[in-house]
């Protein structure tokens, strides 16, 4: 089973980067109501530190954002586990 849930950007704070070629950003978005599972859950919250420039430009002030909550059943991840498209400090 997985749960769609529905979130809003209200805030968007970029710092100074220290490694290079990548971005400090903090996304902070709040759950909006939806069906079918908004009056099951009305509130939600979720805070990302983004490095990526990309990612990072994918999200903005006001804009609203579908989220898939599906349970991960594959086997445990590496341990350390790998960063993708990060470059290596």
């Amino acid at each position: 089973m997985s749960v769609l849930a529905k979130f809003k950007c209200y805030e968007k704070t970029e710092r100074i980067s220290y490694i290079e070629d990548t971005v400090n950003v903090t996304v902070r978005l709040n759950g909006v109501m939806g069906e079918p599972f908004g009056g099951a859950t009305p509130h939600a919250q979720c805070e990302m530190s983004i490095c990526n420039k990309a990612a990072a430009d994918a999200f903005m002030l006001g804009a609203k954002y579908e989220v898939t909550f599906k349970r991960v059943t594959s086997p445990k991840p590496e341990h350390p586990p790998k960063i993708l498209d990060h470059p290596q400090a």
